[in-house]
């Protein structure tokens, strides 16, 4: 069973009366399960048990407060914002063009354009081997027609990098990463709210704060930023809600069932006995109801 699934094989029997030394159907059920998991986190938008995250965030002017993704918030390790320039890298080569992307998932790949095609080189910065910007610029000086510079005065870790558009690089022209103007705000004071999930600055005196607006609430808000916010933290359940848990039996059970009935039959009497099948629009509506408290949600900056 795949870790993260939000019930387990022995419960899903249970639900569907199958004697726990029947076997037979395991290896279904137990794909059935990694499935419906897969689907409830996506329509929920977030992962369910605890882990730790790093997240970037769009944000308003005047916004004061933000929601990531994995409720309940457990821990918050760090809050940085803005931008500045962590390493440079030039391309000096005979492809056509070149580029590079640094990806939301954590990727950072080059691209070269030559006369036989498109070709990438992706490092994976979520591993070990570049968890430091001084091993990335390393790993890039390593391809051909590629020159990286530790531009910063730090040698960054990888997780504060920004995300970036593709930008595509002509020959010799240089490009800066960008990682998070502010590596650390150990200097304020931010609180998290239990019921909606969110993270705030607390209140202060306007000479307190570095950045010189407050909204009409008198809560400090963070400046304007596309995709600039970074909230590293641990979120989730330590154990799976059981409404949560039970759905999944449910909707496993269901695909389950499906399976050893004509599809085309709402109704069917066999002897003195018979069935009919719920309505499918109350299915999707028991469904939806049920998720509502674990969907991700968004929030809109204010005016200050």
């Amino acid at each position: 069973m795949a870790t993260g699934d939000l019930t387990t094989l022995a419960e899903v029997k249970a639900y569907l009366h199958i004697p726990t030394g029947n076997t037979a159907n395991d290896t279904l059920l137990t794909a059935l399960i990694t499935q419906v998991t897969t689907r409830i986190q996506n329509d929920c938008g977030r992962n369910f048990l605890a882990a730790d995250y790093i997240e970037f965030h769009n944000i308003q002017r005047g916004q004061t407060r933000v929601v990531p993704f994995n409720k309940p918030i457990n821990q918050v390790y760090r809050i940085a914002w803005g931008s500045s320039p962590a390493f440079q890298v030039v391309y000096n080569g005979s492809a056509i063009a070149a580029g590079m992307t640094l990806r939301p998932d954590r990727k950072f790949v080059l691209n070269t354009l030559d006369t036989s095609g498109k070709h990438e080189t992706t490092f994976d910065l979520a591993t070990t081997p570049y968890s430091a910007c001084s091993q990335v610029v390393t790993a890039i000086n390593a391809v051909s027609g590629f020159v990286a510079t530790l531009y910063s005065s730090i040698d960054v870790p990888t997780p504060w990098l920004f995300p970036l558009a593709n930008m595509t690089l002509k020959s010799y022209n240089s490009f800066f990463t960008q990682s998070m103007g502010f590596a650390s705000v150990d200097v304020f004071t931010y609180e998290v709210d239990p019921v909606y999930g969110t993270i705030g600055f607390q209140p202060f005196t306007l000479a307190d704060f570095v950045f010189t607006g407050r909204n009409p609430a008198g809560n400090f808000g963070w400046p304007t930023m596309y995709n600039g916010l970074c909230v590293q933290y641990n979120g989730g359940f330590a154990t799976i809600p059981q409404d949560i848990n039970l759905l999944c039996q449910q909707v496993v059970a269901d695909i389950y069932n499906q399976s050893l009935r004509d599809n085309n039959l709402t109704a069917e009497n066999l002897g003195d006995a018979g069935y009919t099948m719920a309505d499918m629009m109350l299915r999707r509506t028991y469904y939806a109801d049920m998720l509502a408290p674990y969907r991700r949600v968004g929030m809109m900056g204010g005016m200050s």
